[in-house]
C-alpha cells in the first residue's frame, strides 16, 4: 500500500514539474546580421546599411561598429533587400 502511494506521488511530482516548463513558441520575426568589407577584405566600419522589407517596403536602417558588423532585430518574417553606403 505505501509503495503504490510513493508511486503515485512520484507521478503527479513528475507530471507538475513537467507541465511547469517553460515552452519555446515559435517568433514571427528574425534578425538580419553581417559584415560589412570591401573588394581587400577590409572591413568598414561605420557604413550605413539600409534594409528594406521588399513587400510593405518598411526600411530599417544601422550603422556598422568597429569591426565593420551589423544586425537589425525584430524584423517582421519576410522578403528583404539589404544595401550598405
Amino acid at each position: 500500500m505505501l509503495f503504490q502511494f510513493v508511486r503515485l506521488a512520484a507521478l503527479v511530482l513528475l507530471l507538475v514539474i513537467g507541465f511547469n516548463l517553460p515552452l519555446h513558441a515559435q517568433t514571427s520575426v528574425g534578425q538580419i546580421a553581417g559584415t560589412v568589407a570591401d573588394s581587400a577584405g577590409a572591413v568598414i566600419p561605420g557604413a550605413t546599411i539600409t534594409i528594406t522589407n521588399i513587400d510593405t517596403q518598411a526600411v530599417h536602417t544601422v550603422l556598422t561598429d568597429d569591426s565593420g558588423f551589423f544586425v537589425e532585430t525584430d524584423l517582421p518574417i519576410g522578403n528583404y533587400s539589404v544595401e550598405a553606403v
